[in-house]
């Protein structure tokens, strides 16, 4: 049987592996009527498809570490094939392969004395899919985020290493062997990062680390492809994977000073997304907002003004993320409400707006210096 997270009892791991080979040998007997290529190959990462011999071997490996009496802790290869399956069995049936009578059938009378926990009984009770039974086998899903990691990895290898604290060694077999080979060139290449003493500021200093700070990101967004992490083969993140990715990188630039980081701050009237501060002395509030969302501009004009006059701060920073292009000339406007707010309310607003649509022009195609796509901070 494979092994579960810690802390399940052997009876729910028992139960939840005869659930498991109901939904692998359902997987398997459909497989065997069609084509490796149809069915059997999906399961696998892309550059493992074409591998007949290996694959099949992979599959009844897998199966025969459900079904028997060992405990096996899984490779990310056989997390990815066993996620890919139960998602694929889930997909494909039209009550999403409804498991209430395998489990009904286990939970005997002598069973539920062993379980001998309310808890683990009811989520055995709530438990009606594969879909639900993803959700209690996997802590996480880093398996099927091995490209995205090394994108980021490509360019910050510290964001991966030292914040995400993922181990892209213990992903290798996930990747085709041309990343592989980068990989290792990146690794070897690798500065071990050692600390500098921790830098202090005063008010100007802050303000203006934290306006090089924004200013730094949107340039690795547009001219660095930085917009491939936001906006990646057409999905666009949403507002709230685009304030980790924004996490990350605010605390990795702010590493080594004295500047606190702090996101989802509960202000009062609302929570602010970005809370920055060395004490309460020196403090700056950031808003991030998408492009997509229908009132962005009421951020600025409402949102921010609220939160600051609500904390007492004096300075911030409403950003937003386009990711159309239309959408980022019409934000333009956005600049003077900045300066207007600014002696409205007596306080510091500044306003940025970050190009992740990726269609900026390639130098060799720039024709005047609009097309270059430089501007500062208002």
């Amino acid at each position: 049987m494979i092994e579960l997270s810690e802390g399940n009892s052997s009876e729910f791991t028992r139960i939840m592996n005869v659930v498991i080979d109901d939904i692998f040998s359902h997987f398997m007997e459909v497989g065997s009527n069609l084509d490796y290529e149809e069915i059997y190959s999906t399961v696998f990462p892309e550059h493992k498809q074409d591998d007949q011999i290996s694959g099949k071997h992979d599959l009844k490996t897998l199966h025969r570490y459900i079904r028997d009496d060992f405990h096996h802790i899984l490779t990310p290869l056989y997390e990815y094939v066993l996620y890919n399956v139960m998602y694929f069995v889930y997909e494909a049936s039209d009550d999403g392969f409804n498991l209430d009578d395998i489990i009904s059938e286990q939970l005997t009378l002598d069973t539920i004395r062993k379980l001998d926990d309310e808890d683990t009984l009811k989520l055995l009770k709530n438990t009606h899919t594969p879909y639900d039974v993803i959700g209690i086998i996997f802590e996480d899903i880093d398996f099927l985020e091995v490209g995205k990691m090394f994108e980021i990895y490509r360019n910050q290898p510290e964001v991966v290493t030292n914040f995400l604290h993922v181990d892209l060694d213990y992903y290798e077999e996930l990747m085709p062997e041309d990343i592989k080979t980068e990989y290792q060139v990146i690794k070897n290449n690798i500065t071990v990062y050692q600390p500098d003493k921790v830098e202090e500021y005063d008010n100007i200093q802050f303000k203006e680390v934290v306006i090089k700070m924004v200013q730094d990101l949107k340039h690795i967004i547009e001219h660095n492809k930085g917009y491939k992490l936001l906006n990646y083969s057409g999905v666009k993140s949403n507002e709230k994977d685009v304030q980790i990715f924004f996490n990350i990188m605010a605390n990795l630039y702010l590493k080594d000073t004295n500047i606190l980081v702090s996101q989802e701050v509960d202000l009062g009237r609302g929570c602010v997304d970005f809370y920055f501060s060395i004490g309460k002395k020196y403090r700056a509030l950031i808003e991030l907002k998408l492009d997509k969302h229908q009132r962005f501009a009421d951020g600025i004009n409402y949102q921010l003004p609220t939160y600051l006059m609500a904390e007492g701060v004096d300075f911030g920073i409403f950003v937003l993320i386009c990711y159309s292009e239309h959408e980022f000339d019409n934000s333009k406007k956005l600049f003077e409400n900045a300066k207007e707010l600014s002696s409205e309310y007596e306080k510091d607003i500044r306003f940025e707006r970050i190009d992740a649509s990726g269609t900026l022009k390639s130098a060799s195609m720039i024709k005047n210096k609009t097309e270059m796509g430089f501007e500062g901070l208002s």
